[in-house]
């Protein structure tokens, strides 16, 4: 069996080579040419599997080491004929840790109290419930947001969108959909921007085009809230205005922990063999990381104390500092893939243990998944 497999699919050769041929190319460059000696193709969102991807190639099985598949025709899959694999949820808890890395910098850098603040969650799927959970446990009021989960019965308070853009953090966990009952393309355009207050924030950490970010853009001039961004529309063309105007700016890599490319990888290989019919084999387990005591004695505020003890963790500036360097290089859309290609090792926070006296801090680390000691 030939493989085609995106080279940044995490430990890509030694998973897929255990079953046929895996050649390992970057993502942007698999083509119909690369395709047309493939029986299998392993991508992430940076390659787009259209009608034209496929036309004429043997491929039978198509699988996304990505939660989200956007990126793939499944309509041009399914009359291809080809089998199709996505790893959903594979990064959940990962996106759920940049969110709140990133809504805790904002909280201590701006002076916001938590307990008592309005979160208003747009998406309560697998990341958004849990984003929901955890600012609920530090004490603030959320407002979930999720038309689709509210119309087919869901139990649960749910919100008008108006609400949920009427909050202190207003951040979205939707998918990325063109029809349906639901689309969420520009799902945020000129009106819902403007709802929410210059005193808030605005976390993206979805798909680029929920968001119209040429109105967001157009706010820049007009008070418009801290902004944090994840993703854009034109990726990795990102919008330069906005990278370098945003409270934080990140290059698509908020489900970039090392679990989540685990799983991601884990759950396409499970699929992969489930398809060929052959027994999978173990994969290696992840190492312990080095230097996973936090020392989260309060330094001021909860908020700082948390933005503090987070930050040994995952340091989120690291990437806004790196992104803001990649909006001024001569090829932004190379610099952008070659802080994804290049990113440094990232750990989950469930991997970290809190050492403090403090009840509070202590609550407060244990809802962010920290274990404490």
């Amino acid at each position: 069996m030939n493989l085609l497999v995106d080279e940044n699919v995490y430990a890509a050769r030694e998973t897929f080579s255990k079953l046929g041929n895996a050649a390992l190319v970057p993502g942007r460059e698999i083509d119909n040419r690369r395709c047309r000696n493939a029986d299998a193709l392993i991508v992430r969102s940076t390659t787009k599997v259209t009608r034209e991807l496929l036309e004429g190639t043997p491929v039978s099985f198509i699988g996304t080491a990505t939660t989200g598949d956007d990126h793939i025709d499944a309509s041009a899959a399914r009359d291809h004929g080809a089998a199709l694999a996505v790893a959903r949820g594979c990064n959940a808890e990962a996106v759920v840790d940049y969110t709140v890395a990133a809504i805790v910098r904002y909280a201590a850098r701006r002076g916001v109290r938590l307990r008592g603040a309005t979160v208003g969650v747009i998406g309560v799927g697998r990341i958004g419930s849990r984003v929901a959970e955890v600012f609920e446990k530090l004490g603030a009021r959320v407002f979930r947001n999720d038309p689709p989960r509210r119309d087919r019965g869901d139990e649960g308070d749910w919100r008008d969108l108006r609400d949920a853009l009427a909050a202190d953090v207003v951040t979205i966990h939707t998918p990325l959909t063109d029809d349906g009952d639901y689309p969420t393309r520009r799902l945020l355009g000129e009106k819902e921007l403007r709802a929410i207050r210059p005193d808030a924030a605005l976390v993206n950490a979805a798909r680029g085009g929920v968001i119209d970010y040429a109105a967001l853009e157009r706010r820049l001039d007009d008070d418009p809230p801290a902004f944090i961004l994840d993703v854009f529309e034109s990726e990795p063309d990102f919008n330069v205005a906005l990278a370098k105007r945003a409270f934080l700016a990140t290059p698509h890599i908020a489900g970039y922990s090392l679990e989540g490319k685990a799983n991601g990888t884990r759950m396409i290989y499970d699929a992969l063999c489930r398809f060929l019919g052959v027994e999978p084999t173990p994969l290696p387990e992840l190492p312990t990381p080095e230097n996973s005591e936090i020392d989260a004695r309060p330094k001021g505020s909860l908020e700082e104390t948390l933005d503090a003890a987070v930050a040994e963790a995952y340091d989120v500036l690291r990437d806004d500092r790196a992104m803001k360097a990649a909006a001024d290089a001569d090829d932004r859309g190379k610099a952008f893939d070659e802080l994804r290609k290049a990113y440094p090792l990232r750990r989950e926070f469930s991997n970290y243990a809190a050492r403090t006296n403090d009840e509070e801090t202590l609550a407060a680390l244990a809802a962010i998944r920290f274990r404490v000691i």
